[in-house]
């Protein structure tokens, strides 16, 4: 066998190799909900919710926060929360009659400490 077309034949058994061992994922693709919230730990606890504050971004039309992996507004609901509030390092939760207080350092367990 020609030396050239060896060549070619081991690189493209071995990019078939690889490719199949990728199962097919697209490397640039967005992560999904569910890897985001594993990612940064987003999990329940006895079935009642964590939440954990990423951002906040604060402009004089809109004020917008990531919690848990999704982005939320005043008004939104997230895991049978209300967002009351808003502010420059801190977000207010309601869910029933608990208040629930978020900063971007902590992270809230339900019926627990922050963390």
């Amino acid at each position: 066998m020609n030396p050239s077309r060896l060549l070619v034949s081991i690189t493209l058994a071995a990019l078939c190799t690889v490719a199949s061992a990728d199962n097919g994922r697209d490397p640039t693709r967005p992560p999904t909900p569910a890897e985001i919230r594993a990612f940064f730990g987003a999990e329940t606890v006895a079935g009642n919710p964590s939440f954990q504050l990423q951002s906040i971004l604060l402009s004089d039309e809109r004020r917008l926060a990531i919690i848990n992996g999704r982005r939320v507004s005043e008004g939104h609901v997230i895991n049978q929360a209300e967002v009351v509030t808003i502010e420059s390092g801190r977000v207010l939760l309601r869910r029933g009659t608990e208040t629930i207080v978020l900063t971007i350092a902590s992270r809230r367990l339900p019926d627990g400490p922050e963390r």
